[in-house]
Order: C-alpha cells, then sequence, then structure tokens
C-alpha cells in the first residue's frame, strides 16, 4: 500500500527539515514581496493570490498551514492578496519556463509505465534526452546563458530560464519560441507530425546528432527490422552508433540503408524520443510552478533541482522522500 503525505509529516519536514535556499536559488530575492505564491491547503482546498513581505513571512505561513503542495508565480506591480488579486495587477515578469511531463510519451513509452505516478529508468531516460536537447537550443539557438533544471517530485522536469529578456517576454513570444521547438502537434491522440524543419539548420543537426543517437542506442532491432532494416543491417546500426562518442548528421546518413526509407526512420526517431513539450505552461505567463525544496504530495520526494553537469546522470529514485529525511 502507497504512503500518503500527511498533516504530521509535514510539520516534522517543515519544522526541522525544509530549506529555502532552493527556492533562493531560484527566484532570488529581488521583488520577493511582489510574487505570488500559491499553496494545496488540504485535498480540496488550493489557495492562491498570495504574497509574503518576506522570507520569514513565508516560513511562517508554512509552518502554521502546513501545506501538501507549494507553488510560486510571477512578479506584478504589488503583491498579490485575497482582495486585490493577479487580475487587477499589472504583470512584471515571470521566468521563462519548460515543462516536460512523461505522460506525454504514454503513447510511445516501451515499458510498462503509464499515467501519472509511474516511472522507471528507460522511460526516465527520455525526460534527460528532452532537458539535455533543450539545455543546448536554448543557449545557442536563443543565447539564454541562466537556466536551471528541476525535477517536479513526480515524473517531469522543468527548465527555468532566468536571463533578464527572457524573463519579459510576453505570452506570444513565448508561444513562438515553443512552436520553433515543437514537431509533434497532437501529442495525445493522432501524434501528428511535422516535418523537421530544413531552414533551421541548427535545430535540424541537432535532432540528427543528440535524438537520432539515443533513439539507435534504445531501439530494439525487431522495431528497425519494421523500419526496413534486415537483421543484419540493425545490428550493424546500433553497433555503428555505440562506436561513436560524437555523432554527426553524417554519422546518422551512415545508419540508413539505401533500401530504407529515410523519411519514414526520421519521423520515427522524432515521434519515439523527441522532446513533447507542455506549450501551455510556457505561453502562461501567470503560471504558478512547484517550489524547489517541497514535498510533491503525491509520492512523498523532493522537488529538487538539478545540477546542470549532472543532467545525463540525475535518476529520480536517488531523490529522498519525506519520509527519507523525518
Amino acid at each position: 500500500m502507497e504512503k500518503t503525505v500527511n498533516k504530521e509529516d509535514l510539520r516534522k519536514f517543515y519544522e526541522s527539515i525544509f530549506d529555502l535556499k532552493p527556492l533562493i536559488k531560484a527566484i532570488g530575492l529581488t521583488d520577493f514581496e511582489r510574487r505570488e505564491f500559491g499553496f494545496l491547503l488540504s485535498k480540496d482546498v488550493f489557495s492562491r493570490n498570495l504574497s509574503f513581505k518576506t522570507l520569514s513571512d513565508f516560513k511562517n505561513f508554512i509552518l502554521e498551514k502546513l501545506p501538501l503542495q507549494q507553488f510560486v508565480g510571477a512578479v506584478y506591480d504589488q503583491g498579490p492578496t485575497f482582495s486585490n488579486p493577479i487580475q487587477k495587477l499589472n504583470w512584471s515578469y515571470r521566468e521563462f519556463i519548460f515543462d516536460v511531463d512523461l505522460d506525454a510519451y504514454d503513447m510511445v513509452r516501451h515499458c510498462d509505465c503509464k499515467g501519472s505516478k509511474q516511472v522507471c529508468e528507460d522511460c526516465w531516460s527520455l525526460a534527460q534526452d528532452a532537458a539535455l536537447f533543450l539545455d543546448e537550443t536554448l543557449r545557442i539557438d536563443f543565447g539564454f546563458e541562466d537556466l536551471i533544471f528541476v525535477f517536479s517530485g513526480r515524473r517531469g522536469i522543468h527548465c527555468w530560464v532566468r536571463d533578464h529578456v527572457a524573463k519579459e517576454l510576453d505570452s506570444e513570444q513565448r508561444s513562438a519560441i515553443v512552436s520553433y521547438l515543437t514537431m509533434i502537434t497532437d501529442e495525445k491522440r493522432s501524434q501528428k507530425l511535422e516535418e523537421i524543419p530544413k531552414y533551421a539548420k541548427l535545430l535540424r543537426d541537432r535532432v540528427f546528432q543528440k535524438i537520432a543517437k539515443s533513439f539507435f542506442l534504445n531501439v530494439s532491432k525487431k522495431d528497425l527490422n519494421l523500419l526496413g532494416f534486415r537483421p543484419e543491417e540493425a545490428e550493424k546500426a546500433i553497433e555503428f552508433v555505440e562506436s561513436k562518442e560524437k555523432f554527426s548528421p553524417e554519422n546518422y546518413y551512415k545508419t540508413i540503408p539505401e533500401h530504407v526509407d529515410p523519411k519514414r526512420v526520421s519521423m520515427a526517431i522524432v515521434l519515439g524520443r523527441y522532446p513533447r513539450l507542455d506549450k501551455p505552461v510556457t505561453s502562461d505567463i501567470r503560471r504558478l510552478l512547484r517550489i524547489p525544496g517541497s514535498v510533491h504530495s503525491a509520492t512523498g520526494k523532493i522537488c529538487t533541482i538539478i545540477d546542470s553537469h549532472k543532467l545525463e546522470n540525475f535518476s529520480p529514485k536517488d531523490v529522498p522522500t519525506i519520509w527519507d529525511l523525518i
């Protein structure tokens, strides 16, 4: 039987273990008093339009209310309150957020994991692929520099872009950037695909470097057979990719036998391994996001900032739960 987080667990956690440093690392202290916060106070009660003048006020609220989950949002011209909610305020800025959630991959996950809580090493590699692809694309194609990645505590990764220019992007600009990154236009039903764009050479090459390499390192010989590879060609292609420390578009084309349709293979690569981003999370400038260092009440795991140099080696199984800590 699965454990559930209760108020006594939270009391012990908030009184002696809960650390504000991850929150401060994510949002800083500039304009803290004008930030919106939200909390799941009980199973059926969610409260937002809250702000705090100081970190002490925030911590005292946590100790008094013992929220099941904690969230942070945008900065406004004034601190939001129940009587002066965000709808009445002028939006100032919000970190540029990307959300990768493994339930978006349910139709292509080859493991037995489905739904909201399940994740294993095999399907977690999909989230890792997405994070590494995002990290390089946002830095190289758009010039962003200040990025952090956060494990949600359940089945996803959030990327926070904190460059000053990124924070001030409006909803339309954010949507345009996520559209540039989107190739699977109907993730939940038809799995409809866009062509890999020929005009965006950096993005196109990155697909054939990072995503194609990961595809061949994780694909089964049977799946390659279904794409037209003969048994010996499938084995040879996988061995070739495994032998390359650095993979290039030229390497990719060498893996495709002449009689195999390259378009069919490239589409399988995008469908199987390409990042699936939650567009509304990115475009919604008023979106609340889980606070790093807080507890995910569905799993008991801690929402954790991932060292960008350790993305490839990070695993949710290594993240402590509230019960481990108390």
